[in-house]
């Protein structure tokens, strides 16, 4: 499995500023106004390097959340230099219809429980399945896709989603709208209209 749009290997800068471009011009067709939250926290990469604690999936064998943390949040301080900060969140996707995990690891399997993967990028609907009624006039629920290349133990995991809805809560609100509020601080979420 790969990214459809995004080819995050690209062997100049040139070539994978052509793969941003075309992928955010995909990005561009969709409403962004629905399920907020998939578009806030993942079309930026806003989990880039993050530490993955876990999967968990709930009982109901529709919903998945995805625990992990944000590196990427600077805080500057009064001479403009800044340090990163982290934050947990918790992200739960609801009506999962498609969950697949494959690597490109070895197939001889070994055990290496206790460490953790880092979430490295995503890419948005690019793996809709076909025959999902995703149209304004149906009263089905849309369908999101998600791809995610994880770095797990020395080899690439990539979990692909199709799911109804994202919901991306911090394990802190108070401290993350605090950040959000405060200018010293730059929270890289995607905010269509800014």
């Amino acid at each position: 499995m790969s990214f459809k749009i995004r080819n995050t290997d690209c062997e100049t800068q040139e070539e994978y500023e052509v793969c941003q471009k075309n992928y955010f011009q995909h990005l561009e067709s969709f409403n962004k106004r629905s399920n907020t939250d998939l578009w806030e926290f993942f079309a930026w990469d806003f989990f880039h390097d993050g530490t993955i604690e876990k999967f968990e999936l709930g009982p109901d064998l529709r919903t998945l959340s995805l625990h992990l943390d944000c590196p990427n949040i600077r805080s500057y301080d009064q001479s403009g230099s800044y340090k990163y900060v982290s934050i947990d969140f918790v992200c739960t996707f609801k009506n999962v219809i498609h969950f697949s995990i494959s690597d490109s690891g070895p197939t001889i399997w070994s055990d290496h429980l206790g460490r953790s993967s880092t979430f490295l990028y995503s890419e948005i609907n690019t793996a809709i399945p076909d025959g999902l009624p995703n149209d304004e006039d149906s009263d089905s629920p849309e369908f999101y896709s998600l791809i995610i290349e994880i770095l797990g133990e020395s080899k690439t995991i990539w979990v692909d989603l199709v799911f109804s809805q994202v919901n991306v809560l911090p394990k802190e609100p108070a401290a993350f709208a605090i950040m959000e509020a405060d200018p010293k601080f730059h929270v890289p979420t995607y905010r269509p209209d800014a």
